[in-house]
C-alpha cells in the first residue's frame, strides 16, 4: 500500500537503487521537508518490515528507499518502528472530544483517526438543556 501510495505520489515507483533525492526534472535537486531515516517501515501491506528511510515533502510521502541528500528536519529512526497512522474503528470518544480534542491516550498510541457514535451512545443530537448532562456521562 505504502509503496504504491509513494509511486503514485512520485510518479513512478523507485527501488532502493534508483538515484534519490531528484525531482522528476532531472538534475534538479530537491530537498525534503523531513527525512526519516534508519527506521523500520511497516507499510500496512501485511509484508515484512523493513529498513528504509522515508522522505516526506508537502506533507505527502515522496520517497521510501535509501535516500541521499538533505531535507529541512532529519529524525533518526534507527531502533524504532515507521508506520502510517492507526485507525480505532469503536471508541466511546463522543464526549470526551468535546474537552480533549487530541482524543488521548488513543492519540499517545499511534492512532490518527477515531470513528465515533457507531455504538449507539453518541451525545448528538441533543436537547440544548442536556449538552453539559451528556458530555459528562
Amino acid at each position: 500500500m505504502l509503496a504504491r501510495a509513494v509511486g503514485e505520489l512520485a510518479g513512478e515507483v523507485h527501488n532502493d537503487s534508483h538515484v534519490q533525492n531528484q525531482s522528476p526534472h532531472w538534475g534538479t535537486f530537491m530537498p525534503y521537508d523531513l527525512l526519516i531515516k534508519n527506521g523500520v517501515v511497516i507499510d500496512g501491506s501485511g509484508a515484512p518490515g523493513r529498513h528504509a528511510d522515508v522522505a516526506i515533502t508537502g506533507g505527502k510521502i515522496a520517497e521510501v528507499g535509501r535516500i541521499g541528500g538533505s531535507a529541512r528536519q532529519t529524525i533518526d529512526a534507527s531502533d524504532c518502528v515507521v508506520s502510517p497512522g492507526f485507525i480505532d474503528p469503536h471508541t466511546h470518544y463522543d464526549a470526551q472530544i468535546c474537552w480533549d480534542g487530541a482524543v488521548t491516550p488513543s492519540s499517545w498510541h499511534g492512532v490518527t483517526s477515531v470513528m465515533m457514535g457507531n455504538c449507539g451512545v453518541g451525545i448528538a443530537p441533543c436537547k440544548p438543556e442536556t449538552r453539559e448532562i451528556a458530555m459528562r456521562d
